[in-house]
């Protein structure tokens, strides 16, 4: 158990070091969260959450803004961990946030 948990661990940090761009959080605006399906995001929004869903699955999308331009939130479980990831609607990632990881 041990060892997958330390696979999920270096799978995590190899796609947190893609070169993205990483925003604090208070940057989102969390005061007007709309949850939205998946299918009404743009395209490169929605291609880049699903890219980071991977093994995982997709629990929320939200629609938010970010420095006044619309952002897109996914809510993502892997295992034992629950990871927010905020993009563009280029694609781009914006906001990386570990929500909760427990031992299982």
């Amino acid at each position: 158990m041990a060892r997958w948990r330390w696979l999920l661990a270096a799978a995590l940090a190899a796609s947190a070091s893609s070169g993205a761009a990483t925003v604090q959080a208070q940057e989102v605006n969390e005061n007007n969260l709309e949850p939205v399906s998946i299918d009404e995001i743009p395209g490169p929004a929605r291609d880049e959450i699903m890219r980071q869903v991977g093994v995982g699955y997709l629990m929320r999308v939200e629609k938010g803004t970010w420095r006044g331009e619309p952002a897109y939130g996914g809510r993502i479980r892997s295992g034992s961990r629950v990871v927010t990831i905020w993009v563009d609607a280029e694609g781009n990632i914006i906001q990386r946030q570990l929500i909760t990881m427990a031992d299982e």
